[in-house]
């Protein structure tokens, strides 16, 4: 028997423990149906039955609060324009990032043991010691060479700079400057500006007469001189090659997930992936994927990844950018936000491997592996998503497993 959806409510005037927030619950059954519960503010039992929510005091207040982050080793959420992390147990909030906008809710990602953050405007990671660190230096400006005394073989020189964080992270470099010198000459390098979470400058620079760049020189940036300008007085210091030249920062994205140890961003109907495992180095250009609207959510997956728009699904294989394969699976308006855990909590789908969750406009919806798509919807579920939110939150009771999301 197919059952309809149950709609509670509306409650007594003067209970204001309930209020607007309407929650859908996905609630697989032991013969696998399921069944869709329209829910305002209760619980269900382990039974399935609703319970009127009871009331609770909030130990944290916020202002202003925009979005959340957990997991078991951090909680962080953002009040008005910063990032605060949460102590559980002692019940306290400290502030971990600060001057952020006001209005724009922060995206939180998990990935590669650190959680990586943007607003479309700014971009961060913390640790899970509730660290907070930048996530991508600028790259280094082209270096204004020119030649000082000194004994350097004569020849054509080309000489890159890169920024090196407190992390030890190293960033991209730019194009590389010329000079030639005559064998009485060194050559001093100065750069135009150094970014603010620099801690070090790594030169690199090639052979006389050569076309591969070698890293030879690292400064720490509190000791460049006048103010930004160090002297290459060898080139055979290293053969270590320069191996991030024209390599990007990230950008301020909508939002991010990972595929393969890739670190997926997408901003606008744009997707961006790292440069490998460098969750910091993108590289702007031919790896770049174009969907024909808006990304509103994204799951990588074993075998592939889905990402859905203002309008479509859309399944990608392939291992790496170079050899992606993108197909359109639907032509449904999403929510923006996604969720991906274990197809062997859903017993309906029949999938032990992860699946990607995303609100449409008829309702939940699942992206499989493989690039096949399944409504969690028995009945249509019509729903408002242009311009929404959603949260997808998956909780068990005793034996009730149950997926809620809700709409702002």
């Amino acid at each position: 028997m197919r059952l309809s959806p149950l709609q509670l409510g509306p409650w007594p005037l003067g209970q204001d423990t309930f209020h607007a927030l309407t929650h859908a619950v996905y609630q697989p059954s032991e013969q696998r149906a399921a069944r869709l519960r329209a829910v305002v503010n209760v619980d269900l039992t382990d039974e399935g039955w609703p319970k009127l929510r009871g009331g609770f005091s909030a130990q944290l207040t916020a202002t202003a609060g925009l979005s959340v982050f957990a997991n078991q080793d951090l909680v962080l959420f953002q009040d008005g324009g910063s990032i605060y992390s949460v102590d559980l147990a002692a019940r306290t909030a400290t502030e971990l990032v600060s001057g952020l906008s006001s209005t724009l809710p922060v995206v939180f990602h998990e990935h590669a043991g650190q959680v990586f953050w943007s607003n479309t405007e700014t971009t961060g990671r913390i640790l899970f010691d509730g660290t907070a660190l930048n996530w991508g230096c600028s790259v280094a400006p082209t270096p204004t060479l020119s030649a000082v005394g000194g004994d350097l073989r004569s020849g054509r020189y080309m000489v890159a700079a890169t920024f090196v964080d407190s992390s030890g992270i190293e960033h991209g470099a730019g194009k590389a400057a010329v000079i030639s010198v005559d064998g009485t000459k060194d050559i001093a390098a100065t750069l135009s500006s150094v970014d603010a979470n620099a801690v070090y400058v790594k030169l690199y620079a090639t052979k006389p007469n050569g076309n591969q760049l070698f890293f030879v020189k690292q400064v720490a940036v509190a000791t460049i001189t006048s103010p930004t300008t160090t002297t290459i007085t060898s080139v055979e210091v290293s053969e270590e090659p320069l191996r991030t030249q024209f390599l990007s920062p990230p950008v301020a994205a909508d939002g991010m997930f990972s595929y393969r140890g890739l670190l997926i961003l997408f901003a606008e109907n744009i997707l961006f992936p790292s440069y490998g495992v460098n969750a910091h180095l993108y590289e702007i250009g031919d790896v770049m994927e174009a969907r024909p609207t808006n990304v509103k959510g994204g799951g990588g997956l074993n075998d592939g990844f889905w990402t859905v728009c203002e309008r479509g699904a859309f399944w990608t294989s392939g291992d790496t950018p170079d050899n992606w394969k993108t197909w359109q699976k639907d032509n449904r308006r999403y929510a923006t936000g996604s969720l991906v855990l274990s197809g062997s909590l859903i017993p309906a789908l029949e999938v032990s491997e992860n699946v990607a969750l995303f609100v449409s406009e008829h309702g939940l919806i699942a992206g499989l592996p493989g690039g096949a798509l399944r409504p969690l919807t028995i009945d249509r579920l019509p729903l408002d998503v242009a311009g929404k939110t959603t949260s997808i939150i998956y909780c068990e009771s005793g034996d009730l497993r149950q997926v809620l999301f809700s709409l702002e």
